[in-house]
């Protein structure tokens, strides 16, 4: 009688903790029908165990794979009946950041699903009080559907497109968190999951193709560079014409990243006001950029750099480095996507350049199209084209605390080596060395602010682990200025 009490007891615990953990019955599968066809989503939980619909692993491209590797996305393909949007979708390749070895803010910023040249997909995560998270068997409201038809809706959320960071070459639309995707309270790493839980706003995260695969330039058009760019332009096009099924407002869209993907950002932006389509409806006027921007030369390279680089790359892999470049970027089409991706360590940058422009040597470049000038000028451009252009245009700026401690390692091995030190200290001239090599490339203002900076300094005593650290803050920060 005991035992049959015991294990009763041992059920009824099972059955509750069963309860909590599994949706209620009551939530229904989101259903959205897109330009593409009918999506059923799924529910997913924020860290403070607020259920959300969400629609996971939605293309928005055709699989850039073979002739399509290195070029602008195509549109993907329309399906029958209804597809399951429920499961996170393959990460981009990309190189694992193992100079921390396990430390948190390299291993969380880790994609939590294995790699994959078919990568163009966006997730939809809707607040929980959305009333256009409609369930099966409802009634689809009139004019829901894809199409440009869906532009007038005036009762729908604002959007936020997410860009994810990591200097171009790493990142995902699912950060790996607890290792196995799970949110965290308090968790310093970006997860559109919070946004969406904590405000009324549709937020969309996005995958791009990055390092090679999504930013070599050999000037032609089997590789004409900025593929990266371009999916990332696919993709708003994409929330354009579709988000209005996910209750979304096409004309109130906010672009957002950390890092690479506030660059991007920026750079979708320029490129907008430079094609004249600023005040389209396609254009978001909005933009949250978090700890980057086109200023920091790790964010681009110039045309010749950016060929230079592809060739050193076709090199490695042992592929022709001479005569056409459309056979040069078809032997490296034929390429292993992981044998690119592990041979990008091997091209460095120009002599004599930072440690991220080694670590990261593809990232955008002046393609003439997307790209028409070198982007700090684009951006000039923008901000000082008058009162109209500057009125339609909405920038929210932000960095953190210790911004730059953790790329400081990155950038001078020399006097932040990754171990602990018996010495903390910098003397006058490491320090004015230091200074001297993180602000070369900055403008003339910038460097000569430096003078201001007389004492002795110390190292920062913690890394910060912000993935979008930038190299000069931290190490400013600490400084102190005259008067």
């Amino acid at each position: 009688m005991k035992r049959s009490s015991s294990s009763s007891l041992r059920l009824l615990r099972l059955l509750l903790v069963a309860s909590v953990l599994a949706p209620s019955s009551a939530e229904e599968p989101p259903v959205a029908t897109t330009e593409y066809g009918v999506l059923q989503g799924t529910h997913v939980r924020a860290a403070n165990q607020v259920s959300l619909p969400a629609f996971l692993g939605v293309p928005y491209g055709r699989p850039p794979t073979g002739d399509l590797r290195f070029r602008p996305p195509e549109s993907p393909r329309s399906w029958r009946g209804t597809r399951l949007a429920t499961r996170l979708p393959p990460s981009c390749y990309q190189q694992r950041d193992l100079f921390f070895g396990d430390f948190d803010g390299a291993r969380y910023t880790e994609p939590s699903q294995p790699p994959s040249e078919d990568c163009l997909y966006l997730n939809v995560y809707l607040p929980k009080r959305s009333s256009h998270s409609r369930g099966e068997g409802e009634e689809e409201e009139e004019g829901r559907g894809g199409g440009d038809e869906m532009s007038g809706n005036e009762n729908g959320l604002p959007v936020m497109v997410w860009f994810h960071g990591g200097g171009f070459s790493r990142g995902s639309s699912s950060p790996r968190g607890d290792g196995d995707g799970s949110p965290r309270l308090g968790d310093w790493s970006p997860d559109p999951r919070e946004l969406a839980a904590q405000g009324e706003v549709v937020v969309v995260s996005v995958q791009y193709r990055l390092g090679a695969l999504g930013f070599l330039f050999l000037d032609d058009g089997a590789a004409p560079g900025n593929a990266g760019l371009w999916d990332q332009r696919a993709a708003l096009g994409w929330v354009r014409r579709n988000i209005f099924a996910f209750g979304g407002d096409p004309t109130r869209v906010t672009l957002a990243g950390q890092d690479a993907g506030a660059v991007s950002a920026a750079l979708q932006l320029a490129s907008a006001r430079a094609d004249g389509s600023l005040r389209a409806e396609a254009t978001p006027a909005r933009l949250i950029m978090h700890s980057g921007g086109v200023q920091h030369p790790w964010s681009h390279a110039s045309p010749a750099q950016a060929f230079t680089r592809a060739l050193k790359l076709s090199s490695l892999l042992g592929c022709p480095t001479s005569g056409s470049k459309r056979e040069v970027a078809g032997c490296l089409a034929r390429q292993r996507p992981e044998d690119i991706v592990n041979k990008e360590s091997g091209v460095a940058s120009s002599p004599g350049g930072l440690g991220l422009g080694r670590r990261n040597p593809f990232v955008p470049t002046v393609d003439g199209v997307l790209l028409r000038e070198e982007p700090r000028a684009m951006m000039q451009e923008l901000l000082s084209s008058g009162e109209e252009v500057e009125e339609a245009v909405q920038l929210l700026v932000g960095s953190n605390e210790d911004e730059g401690s953790k790329a400081l390692m990155y950038l001078l091995p020399s006097l932040f080596p990754n171990r602990e030190l018996a010495d903390p200290g910098l003397t006058r001239e490491e320090f004015s060395h230091g200074v001297d090599r993180i602000l070369e490339a900055s403008s003339t203002q910038v460097r000569e602010g430096k003078g201001g900076w007389k004492r002795e300094r110390e190292r920062p005593n913690e890394v910060g682990d912000d993935e979008s650290s930038r190299y000069g803050a931290s190490f400013s920060r600490r400084s102190e200025t005259q008067g």
